[in-house]
């Protein structure tokens, strides 16, 4: 899955997409959601950056939550999100 954040502010600052914008891209890995059996990880590339982060786990009451710093005036980050296998 793909997620872009994007800051129409004048300052750079900390996007997070939680629970229900994970729910809302539709696509959280079967196991991955609170308290449903054993964690499944994504993997994170920084389209842009061509660069992998550190892989999200969910957490046990709330699901994935993952933030990115993301520059003012119209600045965005690309993420590829996958699970792992």
């Amino acid at each position: 899955m793909a997620l872009v954040m994007i800051n129409n502010g004048a300052h750079t600052v900390n996007v997070t997409c939680g629970a229900s914008c994970f729910a809302a891209l539709g696509r959280v890995p079967e196991g991955a959601a609170a308290g449903s059996g054993s964690p499944h990880s994504l993997s994170v590339r920084d389209l842009w950056a061509h660069a992998d982060l550190p892989p999200l786990f969910p957490v046990a009451s709330s699901g994935y939550s993952f933030t990115a710093e993301v520059p003012g005036q119209a600045g965005s980050r690309f993420f590829r999100l996958h699970p792992d296998v």
